[in-house]
């Protein structure tokens, strides 16, 4: 016998005993690996969809904050707007009040220095016309001044006081 016909032969055995044994096992092994793959790859385009889905609603979620920043921003500067108006119209009010009020102390503090000027100027009247008239008159005619100045007063006073 020839060599290569043993081979020949051995290699036929070698085939049937694969095709056998061996045969149903690869494929087994081969098409779970094929199924797992499949699985792997249905899994990975569901996560693929919802990772696309998840990113879509991201962009319309901040799309809608953007929204909702730009009307609360408008909201914040238009009330910034009317507060600053309120705040110089109050200003405005304060000071034509305050200036009110200074006008009237100092239409107050004028009366008072005029007024007291008046007394200073009849204080230093009444002194000075006594003295002139304590140099220049003799008691009589000081005593009978004042009686006269008391008459005269008595008479006014009975004229400006009703009778009782």
């Amino acid at each position: 016998m020839d060599a290569s016909l043993v081979s020949l032969i051995s290699f036929v055995i070698f085939i049937g005993v694969f095709i056998k044994y061996g045969y149903q096992r690869i494929v087994r092994i081969l098409d779970a690996h094929i199924s797992a793959t499949k699985h792997a790859l249905t899994m990975a385009h569901d996560t693929k969809e919802e990772a696309a889905s998840a990113l879509h609603e991201h962009y319309l979620l901040q799309e809608d904050v953007t929204k909702a920043i730009s009307v609360i921003l408008t909201r914040a500067q238009e009330e910034a707007e009317t507060l600053k108006k309120k705040a110089f119209q109050d200003l405005e009010e304060l000071m034509i009040n305050r200036k009110k009020f200074v006008d009237q102390v100092m239409e107050r503090l004028q009366y008072q220095a005029v007024q007291d000027i008046k007394d200073q100027v009849a204080t230093l009247t009444i002194e000075t016309v006594r003295h002139i008239l304590q140099k220049e008159l003799s008691s009589a005619k000081h005593k009978e001044l004042n009686q006269l100045a008391l008459q005269r007063i008595g008479v006014v006073l009975k004229s400006t006081l009703p009778a009782i």
